[in-house]
């Protein structure tokens, strides 16, 4: 069996272009870690006029980590952030009015979302049970 044959897409690659990656770090943390130490003030993010650094960045995400550990949350809960303008060039009936923390969502063996029992939950709740 040839390299084709287990993986075909190489067979789409320039010729001299690399087949394999070899990664530098152990995780995305180590990564911004690693970018930090070599260009605190290049550029992370740019929006309309403004520019956070990627020393910025690091100080604000730390602040974030820090803030989610005060309030209780620990490693491996899992949590969503709805931004305020989360709405925006959305149509006004399918962006969120009510927002509801679960421990956990119901799910099938292979992991899908049981949307029903969702629903059945909040048809319950609407009518009082």
């Amino acid at each position: 069996m040839g390299i084709y044959d287990e993986r075909p897409w190489l067979a789409r690659f320039d010729s001299g272009q690399p087949v394999d990656i070899e990664v530098a770090y152990g995780s995305a943390l180590e990564m911004c870690a690693a970018s930090v130490a070599r260009a605190p003030d290049a550029p992370a993010i740019r929006y309309f006029d403004g520019v956070i650094t990627l020393r910025e960045l690091d100080g604000l995400s730390d602040a974030f980590a820090c803030g989610l550990l005060d309030s209780g949350i620990t490693r491996g809960d899992r949590v969503a952030r709805a931004h305020r303008l989360l709405h925006t060039g959305m149509a006004a009936y399918k962006y969120p009015r009510h927002v509801e923390l679960l421990d956990e969502l119901p799910t099938t063996v292979t992991g899908k979302l049981l949307r029903r029992e969702l629903r059945a939950r909040d048809q319950a709740a609407a009518d009082g049970g």
